[in-house]
């Protein structure tokens, strides 16, 4: 069953190209569990400070920081989406290209 498995024509593709983005591809994924991992819980657990004559956000302090963390995070995307002219959509035509030959 491994033989067959590992003989098709997109499984060696894919393991083609880990084996040459394997370190980049890690990081990317350590990136991203860890942020994910921590970051509901971490913002959550922020406790507003109170100081008098200045304004405080009080319990609106985790909604805010999620709005704000959420939003950057929508941002960066799109910019990179635009910036690498449709990096996406790019990414799908050669996967219909490889289907078709």
């Amino acid at each position: 069953i491994y033989k067959q498995f590992t003989n098709h024509p997109k499984i060696q593709i894919y393991i083609a190209t880990l084996s040459k983005t394997w370190k980049p591809t890690l990081s990317m994924f350590l990136n991203f569990f860890v942020t994910l991992s921590l970051f509901p819980g971490t913002i959550a657990s922020i406790q507003s400070s109170s100081v008098e004559g200045k304004f405080q956000l009080g319990s609106w302090l985790t909604i805010v920081l999620l709005a704000v963390f959420n939003g950057a995070d929508m941002i960066g995307r799109y910019i990179l989406n635009v910036e690498c002219g449709g990096l996406a959509s790019l990414l799908l035509q050669e996967e219909v290209v490889l289907e078709e030959e």
